[in-house]
């Protein structure tokens, strides 16, 4: 049962961000959506910063563990990127709530906060850097600067909103299959050496 209130309070933590913005937003309506007491939502997060930090690391978590699923089903990096994007950008799409929050820029205009997200972006770039590193290793990979290169694919991600901005016509699953083979196409042909 704790855990299921642990969940439900980051589910409308964040909505509430989302809907309201980070500034606006107060622990009584992140507990009102919930369906908790605001003391309840203090049980599990010491502040609204805690609980921004607790909402980002389980959907980084989510990414980074397909990440890991990959790695363990021994396909090749070519076949890995595209799977990769395809599922990234499908939990992408599925939680544009957690993309406008993203897009908020919160860590950088609160400066209590700006420390606390350099260091958490740090660590989730870190660990996106560790899982390719290996295909670097042994050279089936071109040699990079990975961390600038998982900069960009976490941007690559953020952008999906962009583009459906741009293109609200295309149904979203079209969207999704053509953003999610563009992408394939463009970092397989950027990461993978040419072939001889």
């Amino acid at each position: 049962m704790p855990d299921e209130k642990r969940s439900a309070i980051l589910d409308a933590a964040l909505r509430v961000f989302a809907k309201r913005g980070f500034a606006a937003a107060r622990m009584s309506d992140i507990a009102i959506a919930a369906g908790v007491g605001k003391g309840t939502v203090y049980l599990y997060f010491e502040s609204k910063e805690e609980l921004l930090l607790g909402v980002l690391e389980f959907h980084v978590d989510q990414l980074l563990s397909m990440i890991d699923e990959l790695g363990l089903s021994g396909v090749d990096l070519s076949e890995g990127i595209h799977a990769f994007f395809n599922s990234a950008l499908t939990l992408a799409a599925t939680n544009l709530d957690f993309l406008s929050i993203v897009e908020q820029r919160i860590f950088l205009l609160d400066p209590t906060l700006k420390l606390r997200g350099e260091a958490f972006f740090r660590s989730m770039i870190e660990r996106l850097v560790d899982k390719v590193s290996s295909n670097m290793k042994s050279g089936t990979t071109v040699d990079y600067d990975l961390e600038i290169i998982a900069v960009v694919v976490i941007g690559s991600l953020a952008s999906y909103r962009l583009y459906r901005v741009l293109h609200p016509e295309e149904h979203q699953a079209t969207s999704l299959k053509k953003v999610s083979q563009e992408l394939s196409r463009f970092f397989s042909a950027a990461l993978l050496p040419p072939k001889l």
